[in-house]
Parts: structure tokens; C-alpha cells; sequence
């Protein structure tokens, strides 16, 4: 069941990466398989956990290496709210209401849970001009976590496609590995070296 709050990482298209809280608990971290997915070498495969207390949330980190804060407090476990930042690793999450994300029919948040797309289905992504507009939805699934067998699966491409598209991204980016893409791309600070993020028109 929805809460109607929000995990986002600031400086990210929503599309890309944006997890609804559920009135139960969900795992945070590098595995796919969590949760909430957050797919960059400082988080642990496993990071941690978030459960629905009394008008708020829980945190509590799962021993992760890199550690957890709230508002720029280390924790072990704390309560958070709309309006309060996470820190997981090196990357920044916020804290936000429904109502602070942009309507996107097409591939919206709440899209999130699935790994199927419609085939022809219009992808929002980045204003990266030097990628087409098949690399930009790799791209996105890329940072979503999802593996290039599991973005060959969802955009119903072949897997020598998407690894194709792939190494094209790195070559584009000037990256080498998905661990430095995710990291230029994740982390405050990085992301200023990269291109303008801004969604693209339907």
C-alpha cells in the first residue's frame, strides 16, 4: 500500500529513479533484488531497511560499509520524515511528497516495479545530444540497477543489441566500466561534470 512519499535522488529525472515507501518494509541497497535499488559501488548489496512507524518512517543500516545518515547524522537507526535527506554511502536520497514529482504517463514512478515495457513505448530520459533515443532508454534502465540481460528483457531488445548500445553509452560518456558510470552520475558533486539533465519531449 502507497504512503504517498517518496525517495528521489536529487538531480535525477524521476524516471529514472524514484521509489514510492509502502506501509511495510523494503530493503535499500546495491542488489537489484532489494526494494528499492540503489545501484552505486559506495552501497552495500544490502544496505538497509525502511518500516512505517507512527507519522513517519524507520531507518535502520544492516552493518553496511559505508554507513547511513540522517540529515547528516550517522546512524544506526533513526526516524525520518517528508522533507528529510538520507545519505547512503555517497549518495543523496530526499524525502518527498506525491505531489513533488512531475506527471509521467509514459514511464512514470509508478512503472517502477515492473521490468516489461510496451514495445514502442516512449521512454523520458536525459538531453544527452551524442546518444540516440534507443541509448538514452538503455541508459536509464543502466541506472536503474537492472543488468543488460535484464534491459535486453524489458525494452525487447537482443542482448548483443543492448550490449552494443552499451559500450556506445561508454564510448558517448567517456566512462569505462558501469561502476564509474554510476559513480559520475550518482554522486553529488559528479554530477556537475556531466551533461544537463532534462526530460525529453513525447
Amino acid at each position: 500500500m502507497s504512503t504517498g512519499v517518496w525517495l528521489i535522488i536529487p538531480g535525477i529525472d524521476p524516471a529514472t529513479w524514484a521509489y514510492g515507501l509502502e506501509a511495510r518494509r523494503q530493503t535499500l541497497g546495491r542488489n537489484a533484488s532489494c526494494d528499492i535499488p540503489v545501484p552505486h559501488p559506495t552501497v552495500s548489496r544490502v544496505h538497509a531497511e525502511i518500516e512505517p512507524a507512527e507519522n513517519a518512517f524507520r531507518i535502520q543500516d544492516l552493518s553496511s560499509r559505508n554507513g547511513t545518515c540522517v540529515n547528516g547524522k550517522r546512524i544506526s537507526r533513526a526516524s525520518f520524515a517528508v522533507g528529510d535527506v538520507l545519505l547512503l554511502g555517497a549518495v543523496t536520497v530526499e524525502v518527498v511528497p506525491t505531489s513533488a514529482l512531475p506527471t509521467l504517463p509514459e514511464f512514470g514512478p509508478q512503472n517502477h516495479t515492473t521490468l516489461s515495457m510496451p514495445r514502442g513505448a516512449t521512454v523520458r530520459t536525459f538531453g544527452f545530444p551524442d546518444l540516440s533515443p534507443a541509448q538514452r532508454q538503455v541508459l536509464q534502465l543502466l541506472l536503474r540497477g537492472l543488468s543488460e540481460k535484464e534491459v535486453a528483457a524489458c525494452l525487447h531488445l537482443s542482448s548483443h543489441t543492448v550490449h552494443a548500445h552499451t559500450k556506445n553509452i561508454y564510448r558517448a560518456l567517456d566512462v569505462h566500466s558501469r561502476a564509474e558510470l554510476l559513480t559520475r552520475y550518482l554522486t553529488p558533486g559528479a554530477r556537475e561534470e556531466m551533461p544537463s539533465v532534462s526530460p525529453l519531449s513525447s
